[in-house]
């Protein structure tokens, strides 16, 4: 189990993506409800640091993201 410290679920929007070994949390943003907050994950510590370092990308995307997918050709290493 890895503790998501720092990840917030407000409003109940929520989903996730799984890209070049790391995941990518959409969250319903603090400050608008129709906005969305991403925050990445560096799962498998590519900037090799020690951590796997929770980092949110930006609080007010300009949309409200609902569902997430990634193709299935797309990387599972870091590029």
């Amino acid at each position: 189990m890895l503790p998501l410290n720092g990840l917030e679920i407000n409003n109940g929007a929520f989903a996730f993506a799984f890209f070049a070994g790391d995941f990518y949390f959409f969250t319903d943003s603090d400050n608008d409800l129709f906005n969305s907050e991403v925050t990445h994950l560096d799962y498998d510590d590519s900037d090799m640091n020690g951590v796997q370092d929770l980092t949110v990308l930006t609080q007010d995307a300009p949309l409200l993201v609902v569902g997430a997918g990634v193709s299935t050709c797309a990387p599972v290493l870091p590029m």
